[in-house]
């Protein structure tokens, strides 16, 4: 691996030399870039930098010949696409916008394909507008095309990764004057082996270690629908709905081998069999209205969501004595989202504000026969309310933009239908940002900053017990507080180089918690907490994108590092988590005659610390072979971590006088074919933003 590593990088900066020494030089001219829209965008795509982020433009650049929008994103500086999984560098999983609308449903975005999209802004350091909850945030602007009639549009994709899986999306729509009718309709079955193996140790009077070895399979199906409709009645005027429902059964099953060793002798061993089901099914209605009166820019949208889960567990454990118990946990969640949002041109730029209003709640009930779990019944509901005010401004080359968002959160914690007072709690907080965007000779900078809030996931909150094995259970903490950090953020570029630079220091970090469930210690208890002490972050990255070179390769290599300033109480000592963790990706395009493209992927990941976590290297390649068959078929080869060196994680958790050791093993590596047909493709104009996106995920 290491050696592969050296000779790519060795690759991308001959070819960066080459292109800075002539062999490319040409289009960086100054007679050229006049000429941007008619030679060097079918050529040379580049990232720009304006008062929000990096905007890469897709459309007529190499990058809409990709295949779907989740290959386009592994191209853009900053992000990072792993195994599907988009998320911005030091910021986490970013929140989705389609043309103005907030992205629910990921099927949205896996659906896009490469040649719709116009432009992808990457906004590391949301303004005012977006909750303090929100990091990062992933524009996306597709291309407008013209025409009535039906369309119809299909995706089938089918692999092998162990066992074979597949997964169909239909999209259609009819057009006709200013009326979208539009419609979804998904399915997805797939089977998984997944292997883990768990080393706690325990360092009291004496050393108490517990082994664990699973083996697990997972049998998934996925059915998605949604249908709505859009209606412009003028330039001016614009209003549409949509209902969507999500239909995810899952089933598991784990046989589980466990020993205990006291000062390195063997205590017992137990084996287990353990099988869930797991049942989630999901209502989403969305609404908006968009209008423009004088010189005022008005937005309203709305959500309604219901979610019903089921999941029953049942475990054998075999010590000698067979001993069964069996686990029911039903979960019910509502959320009512709603945002007012207004908008006037000011100065030499615009003036806005708005409210978000947000209800939502989640109540758990669980059951555990035999009595080796205490049921649970608890409902967590929230209020919250939130104002904002911002302005963008123009001074010459200078833009700058300014606001604050003030949010009032009341938090209600109940047990068994009694309000639980000591868990409950009201927040007040403002939360200002601040950015300015100027040249500085040839490299354009942003600075920005910002005050930002995290809070806990319900599942974090609920007092609920689950079980994971003999000698390991995990819950979530109804004391947890939210988290806040300041943010400051430095984004540069400079020709064929981006840089991106964030810092932030961060007060109530939740972190992984090791503590005991039983009174004898033997069971270790899983579950978040606040720290005690701050955590710093520092995340730089470095994406080099030298464009085209010899029209037919076009490299994108990103090199980043994530260094904390963190540390925690250990076996009674302070100890330092503070290794930084290194991050490479090195994507390649190639071109070839007659519609085919191919894609070589390279990412990388070092070893180093995350909060209260070690965490080990992980590595791999991807491949792919595209082609173009008509305006109407394309299909696509694709073989992902060809080496399997993706396979294994580990994960080292230091807590207290206790630590446990992860290894986790999937599969990474599979094959895929995906076919794509349509026909009269005409795009929804839908331009919903939607309301409480963030207090969707908490749910």
């Amino acid at each position: 691996m290491r050696r592969l590593f050296i000779f790519l990088f060795h690759l991308a900066w001959t070819q960066i030399v080459l292109a800075q020494t002539g062999i490319a030089n040409q289009n960086f001219g100054k007679d050229t870039l006049q000429l941007r829209e008619v030679v060097v965008r079918a050529t040379r795509p580049l990232a720009k930098l304006n008062s929000e982020g990096f905007v890469t433009e897709v459309k007529g650049t190499v990058l809409e010949k990709l295949g779907f929008a989740k290959d386009v994103m592994g191209m853009l500086p900053g992000v990072l696409n792993n195994n599907g999984s988009i998320e911005v560098f030091g910021k986490g999983k970013p929140v989705f916008y389609i043309n103005g609308h907030i992205v629910r449903n990921n099927i949205e975005v896996e659906q896009l394909k490469a040649n719709q999209i116009d432009k992808i802004t990457v906004v590391t350091n949301p303004s005012s507008r977006y909750a303090s909850t929100v990091g990062s945030i992933i524009k996306i602007t597709t291309i407008k095309k013209v025409g009535d009639g039906f369309s119809f549009d299909n995706i089938a994709t089918f692999g092998y990764r162990n066992y074979l899986y597949g997964k169909d999306n239909l999209d259609l729509n009819y057009r006709i004057d200013n009326l979208d009718v539009f419609g979804t309709l998904g399915f997805e079955k797939g089977k998984d082996t997944n292997s883990s193996k768990n080393v706690q140790n325990s360092w009291l009077s004496s050393h108490h270690q517990q082994n664990t070895t699973m083996k697990s399979t997972q049998h998934s199906n996925l059915i998605d629908g949604k249908w709505g409709f859009d209606f412009s009645s003028s330039p001016k005027l614009s209003f549409g709905a949509f209902y969507q429902v999500s239909y995810a059964p899952t089933k598991t099953n784990s046989s589980i081998m466990s020993s205990l060793y006291s000062d390195d002798v063997i205590e017992s061993e137990t084996s287990a069999y353990k099988d869930v089901k797991l049942r989630d099914l999901e209502h989403l209605l969305d609404g908006y209205c968009h209008g423009v009166w004088g010189k005022w820019n008005l937005e309203m949208t709305f959500d309604l969501m219901w979610k019903k889960t089921h999941e029953n567990q049942n475990v054998i454990e075999q010590t000698g004595i067979n001993q069964n118990f069996g686990i029911k946990d039903v979960g019910h969640a509502r959320l009512m989202a709603t945002e007012l949002y207004a908008s006037h041109p000011f100065l030499k730029g615009n003036f806005s504000f708005g409210v978000d209003f947000t209800n939502s709640s989640r109540e758990e009930n669980s059951e555990s026969e035999n009595s080796i779990m205490a049921g649970e019944n608890n409902k967590i509901q929230e209020l919250n309310m939130a104002y904002y005010v911002e302005t963008m401004q123009h001074l010459g080359n200078v833009t700058f933009r300014i606001g604050g968002r003030y949010e009032h959160v009341n938090s209600e914690y109940f047990i068994g239908g009694r309000k639980n007072h000591e868990q409950s709690h009201v927040y007040d907080k403002f939360f200002p940002t601040a950015s300015l965007s100027l040249p500085i000779g040839k490299t354009m900078v942003q600075l920005s900053y910002s005050k930002q809030c995290y809070r806990p996931l319900y599942s974090q909150l609920s007092n609920t017990v689950h079980y994971v094995n003999k000698y390991l259970y995990q819950s979530g903490n109804p004391y947890l507080q939210p988290s806040y950090s300041d943010n400051i953020s430095l984004n540069l570029r400079y020709r064929w180089l981006a840089l991106t630079a964030n810092y932030k220091k961060v007060r109530n970090q939740i972190i992984t918690s090791y503590t005991y469930y039983d009174d004898a210690k033997t069971i270790a208890l899983l579950r978040k907490e606040n720290s005690r002490n701050c955590l710093s972050n520092l995340q730089i990255m470095a994406s080099f994108m030298p464009g085209f070179l010899w029209k037919c390769y076009y490299p994108v290599l990103a090199c980043g590092v994530v260094s904390q300033f963190y540390k925690i109480d250990y076996r009674g000592n302070i100890k330092h988590v503070d290794n930084p963790l290194v991050v490479v990706k090195f994507n390649n395009i190639l071109k070839f005659h007659n519609n085919y493209m191919a894609t070589i992927n390279f990412s990388w990941r070092s070893e180093g610390n995350s909060e209260n976590i070690k965490m080990g290297s992980v590595g791999q390649i991807n491949l792919s072979l595209a082609k173009d068959l008509s305006k109407k078929w394309n299909v696509k080869l694709s073989a992902n971590d060809i080496f399997n060196t993706a396979r294994k994680n580990t994960f080292t958790i230091f807590s207290g006088m206790n630590d446990v050791y992860i290894e986790r093993a999937a599969s990474v590596r599979a094959v895929e074919f995906i076919v794509r047909y349509k026909f009269n493709t005409v795009k929804a104009k839908y331009k919903g933003k939607g309301a409480g996106k963030k207090e969707m995920d908490r749910l």
